[in-house]
């Protein structure tokens, strides 16, 4: 299985970044599903029960401020090719 990504992955770190500044107590998490479609959601509403979205999502990470995009995209990476490479469902 792959996962191929709605955007950019380095759109998407930076999407992430946003966010987190947003939520700087808090923070997001970054639930990436198998559709492709990525979710940042704060982290209070995403603690246990995931996005809330259908189809099965992954939790790729937490980010607070300051986040850097490149740890991200290496996060985002590792997770797509650990699907591909059938080591997560």
């Amino acid at each position: 299985m792959a996962i191929r990504l709605k955007q950019s992955v380095d759109a998407l770190a930076e999407r992430v970044v946003r966010k987190a500044s947003e939520y700087p107590r808090i923070g997001v998490a970054l639930w990436i599903c198998h559709n492709g479609s990525a979710h940042v959601v704060p982290l209070k509403d995403s603690v246990l029960s995931g996005p809330g979205f259908a189809g099965p999502c992954l939790l790729i990470g937490h980010y607070r401020t300051p986040c850097e995009p490149e740890n991200i995209v290496e996060d985002i990476e590792w997770v797509v090719r650990a699907v591909r490479m059938g080591r997560l469902h």
